[in-house]
């Protein structure tokens, strides 16, 4: 019979390992479609909207905990929401909205 802190302490490990994997997965690059997104965000949004989208992309790529973000703040701020199915591919679609993005003025 297992002890109570052999117990516990195999379900934290357990534990730990799930908090990990979910947190890498959450770093990795969205996809193309979710990029395209992004595009119709920045066209649509408001100017608050393309400057989050701007500061996102200043490292190259957007990770999914950043893609969550704008897009909340996106629905946050209007009744608009467009998903387009017509995605490039994700290299094509990243360089698309990197250039968009580069069209901003950040200080």
């Amino acid at each position: 019979m297992m002890q109570l802190p052999k117990k516990t302490s195999i379900l934290m490990a357990a534990l730990s390992g799930v908090l990990a994997g979910v947190a890498f997965h959450q770093t990795g690059e969205i996809s193309a479609s979710e990029y395209r997104v992004l595009r119709n965000e920045f066209r649509q949004g408001t100017a608050e909207s393309r400057d989050a989208i701007a500061a996102a992309m200043h490292s190259g790529e957007i990770n999914r905990w950043e893609y969550r973000n704008l897009l909340d703040r996106y629905r946050n701020e209007t009744d608009r929401f467009s998903v387009g199915s017509d995605a490039l591919n994700l290299r094509e679609e990243r360089l698309v909205l990197a250039a968009m993005a580069r069209q901003i003025n950040r200080p």
